[in-house]
């Protein structure tokens, strides 16, 4: 039976980025996904979505066509909703699934 995932290794992954700035984001989620394969992701969890901290990290590590902060800023209001919501595609149908089968963990519905 798989574990779900919990915000504590969102936090986990936040504190590392935080203490170790300069480290590549994918090192970081390297370093804190070990161990978790098989896991089961709540796409649908705030602690994962594009202005989360781990979401942040996640947008760094496999986004390399817009940055952590634009993601952030895109994704709630002000934003225009039509941005928003094709973002919120994008999340959902290709950043979040590579890194789902990067670290082996399983999206749930």
């Amino acid at each position: 039976m798989s574990k779900a995932l919990s915000p504590d290794i969102a936090n986990a992954a936040w504190s590392v980025r935080r203490t170790h700035p300069h480290a590549p984001a994918l090192d970081v989620l390297e370093l804190v996904f070990q161990g978790h394969r098989d896991a089961e992701l709540d796409p649908r969890a705030s602690w994962v979505r594009p202005g989360s901290p781990l979401g942040q990290v996640i947008a760094a590590a496999f986004d390399r066509g817009m940055p952590p902060e634009d993601w952030a800023a895109g994704t709630r209001p002000p934003s225009d909703p039509v941005v928003q919501e094709t973002l919120a595609t994008i999340w959902q149908s290709q950043i979040l699934p590579a890194f789902a089968e990067h670290f082996g963990l399983r999206l749930v519905p």
